[in-house]
């Protein structure tokens, strides 16, 4: 959403500046009530727009009553979260012949660690993959536009990738998330508790309730990652986040079946 009100407020400002060509920078932020430095650095996408400062920016550009309904609608969801507030990417379905693994989303992760620079080697080492394997990664990353390379240094472009399409999850999808099952066991017995969550909850819900659980879920989850994104310059460490939520009866039936 944030590059569609820049949007806006561009066209506002090329607006008022054909109508008065001395129309100024300092005189536009002035009547949007920001500072002319800051409204500079969101025209030159060096700063996101802060949430607090999205409806009054809309009352100020966008007049026409339906229009100013619709994008107040847009933000009304910011409003409704319990924790992060500020902007989330939109995550994108990724059409090229690449299965997407959780090797793939850690090795993206390893590039926010401070002392990462980006070698088969520091994969290998801090996620134990082989050399061959951690080079077809990096090439995937690069093929999907997810890593690029600047004068010989791999920097991520800062693309989200769901495994979801049309609502279903891709069988790469599916494969990656019985791997983290697999590693959640491990961990379960071999890692210190202080450094891990294995917790659970059993709730009684009316069956009508589950799509608003599951995107309440989805909405954790990434306003998490927004969240903790925003002291990247402290990272030294990738963790797994993995949440299970599924009808204990049906598959109380299922492992019955098995054994009989």
């Amino acid at each position: 959403m944030n590059n569609e009100l820049v949007n806006l407020i561009e066209s506002e400002f090329d607006r008022k500046r054909q109508k008065n060509r001395s129309y100024s920078l300092r005189a536009f932020a002035r009547d949007l009530e920001l500072s002319p430095s800051y409204l500079s650095l969101i025209l030159n996408n060096k700063t996101t727009i802060k949430p607090t400062f999205y409806e009054k920016i809309i009352d100020k550009i966008i007049h026409n009553p339906k229009d100013n309904t619709y994008w107040k609608t847009q933000i009304s969801d910011l409003k409704e979260r319990l924790f992060y507030k500020g902007l989330i990417p939109e995550y994108k379905k990724h059409t090229k012949n690449i299965e997407m693994s959780w090797k793939h989303y850690a090795v993206l992760e390893l590039f926010k660690l401070h002392y990462f620079t980006g070698t088969k080697e520091e994969i290998n080492k801090y996620l134990k993959i082989s050399l061959n394997e951690s080079k077809e990664i990096l090439s995937d990353l690069i093929q999907l536009n997810a890593l690029k390379n600047e004068y010989g240094i791999l920097k991520v472009t800062g693309i989200s990738f769901s495994n979801i399409i049309n609502g279903q999850t891709k069988l790469s999808g599916k494969k990656m998330q019985k791997d983290i099952l697999e590693q959640s066991l491990v961990a379960l017995e071999e890692v210190p508790i202080d450094l891990r969550n294995h917790t659970s909850m059993t709730i009684g819900i009316n069956k009508s309730q589950i799509p608003k659980i599951m995107n309440r879920i989805k909405d954790f989850r990434r306003e998490l990652c927004c969240e903790m994104s925003q002291e990247v310059d402290k990272f030294d460490a990738v963790y797994q986040l993995q949440i299970s939520f599924f009808p204990a009866n049906d598959v109380t039936t299922n492992i019955n079946k098995e054994k009989k």
